[in-house]
């Protein structure tokens, strides 16, 4: 069973029974990485070892550069966001800023898998995860992202946030990384989902996301471009490393997010909880 799973049932019995239940029932047969934030100890993020064993060996930790203490940082929290039927552990990670100072550089969060796993194979991958930016009012840059570094060099593939809710493509480096998506969050919690596809060993990858979309039929994407050659999936250099988060945030302020999966299909990252299982938390 899910250590997340395990440590959740020695706290709280039914309700946590019920998420583990709903786990199980659902299949995760191409879920490369999944990260909860489950098992945590509320407080600073910094140092502490993920419960995940989906993509990771299940000790390592998140490490932090560019926060200051009692200033800016991402914070490890006990209650995990809520998006309609998604399947979900635990906790969740707020980043904030506690000064009206207006912050450029920002802090970066990262958690590093010990395996890293190249992508040759890949021809797709989804990535997805939960915010909720109802505190956030100014961000410079708030990124949430996977690290596709293997070869040593970081290339990182995600979403960021400007201003309050502006939604624009993210990427490493390389042409059509950084792109105004024309699309806005809507107020309390959202699912961002992002595609990527490998199409040309030598040409563009292209990189589609939703904003909030159906579960069961998630239509045609909210936005779409191409990625250049630099950026491309399918390279052994570049494959699955590790989760990123940023926080350059414009006075005092939060954000939480919460839910990072990447995997090979939609429904691996966008997993909705069984019928029956959902009986449990009536």
């Amino acid at each position: 069973m899910n250590k997340a799973c395990v440590k959740s049932m020695a706290r709280s019995s039914l309700t946590a029974l019920a998420v583990c239940l709903a786990l199980a029932g659902v299949a995760h047969a191409q879920l490369i990485a999944y990260e909860d934030f489950s098992g945590y100890t509320p407080g600073d993020l910094k140092n502490q070892d993920t419960d995940s064993t989906t993509g990771f060996d299940g000790n390592e930790t998140w490490t932090t550069s560019g926060d200051t203490v009692g200033v800016d940082g991402f914070e490890a929290i006990a209650t995990g966001l809520r998006w309609g039927g998604l399947v979900q552990g635990g906790g969740a990670v707020k980043l904030w800023r506690a000064t009206t100072f207006n912050d450029g550089g920002g802090a970066t969060a990262e958690l590093q898998t010990g395996t890293p796993l190249a992508s040759t194979t890949y021809t797709q991958l989804y990535f997805s995860a939960i915010i909720d930016a109802d505190s956030l009012t100014n961000a410079n840059s708030l990124v949430v992202a996977w690290d596709h570094g293997v070869g040593g060099t970081d290339r990182l593939e995600g979403f960021e946030i400007r201003g309050s809710d502006n939604v624009w493509s993210y990427g490493g480096g390389g042409g059509g990384s950084n792109i105004d998506t024309g699309l806005d969050l809507v107020a309390g919690v959202n699912l961002v989902l992002i595609r990527i596809t490998h199409k040309d060993p030598y040409g563009s990858d292209e990189y589609e996301l939703w904003l909030n979309p159906e579960p069961s039929n998630p239509g045609n994407p909210d936005f779409s471009t191409n990625i250049d050659n630099g950026l491309v999936i399918n390279n052994a250099s570049y494959g699955w490393d590790g989760f990123y988060l940023k926080e350059a945030l414009n006075g005092i302020q939060s954000t939480i997010v919460d839910e990072l999966r990447l995997g090979e299909t939609f429904a691996d990252v966008v997993p909705e909880v069984p019928r029956g299982a959902l009986v449990l938390f009536r």
